[in-house]
């Protein structure tokens, strides 16, 4: 976290977010935020448990 926000090229605004925004938050959009992989992880679950020969 504090490695990217004190990255070099970064406004003061994205160094700020960076250390205020929910965790995975990027400036350029390019990472997923903790949310969206913990509902991407749930959406797969069944899957997982299917491929494993469990009962769903």
């Amino acid at each position: 976290m504090f490695r990217d926000a004190f990255a070099p090229g970064l406004t003061p605004r994205e160094r700020l977010n960076y250390l205020i925004k929910p965790l995975g938050w990027s400036h350029d959009g390019s990472r997923d935020t903790s949310e969206t992989l913990k509902a991407a992880y749930l959406r797969e679950i069944p899957h997982r448990l299917a491929s494993q020969g469990c009962p769903q």
